[in-house]
């Protein structure tokens, strides 16, 4: 697949997976008065297994030939590694920068380095 269409893919599939974890987080957090990290944590998760299916299942279709057992512990482990950065970014930034906006900004600093870790590692 063509670089620039693999990373249209990525930026479409990133977005749509920051939604469902923005989504999941505002909701539980300004509705349902849940704390900051634990709201974190809930929509992190969220995003994860959709995340995970779509990027293996559309972005890096070539990654399919290989051990979907194997994907999944490295993904795992680098999520667990984005989980832990982005609730410790979060909820420092917060208390200077309103959450939803927080959010966004860690949320896009943690995509970059993810489409080079998920390219060159995950589904090479």
């Amino acid at each position: 697949m063509k670089t620039h269409i693999r990373i249209a893919k990525y930026l479409i599939v990133g977005a749509s997976s920051v939604l469902v974890e923005y989504v999941i987080f505002v909701t539980l957090h300004y509705i349902f008065k849940i704390n900051i990290p634990v709201a974190n944590v809930i929509g992190f998760s969220g995003g994860f297994i959709y995340s995970f299916f779509m990027n293996r299942g559309v972005v890096f279709t070539e990654g399919k030939d290989g051990s979907a057992r194997k994907q999944i512990v490295i993904y795992l482990a680098l999520a667990l590694f984005n989980l832990m950065i982005s609730t410790l970014l979060v909820t420092y930034i917060s208390k200077y920068i309103p959450a939803y906006v927080t959010k966004i900004l860690v949320s896009g600093f943690i995509a970059v380095y993810n489409y080079i870790l998920y390219r060159k590692v995950i589904f090479k």
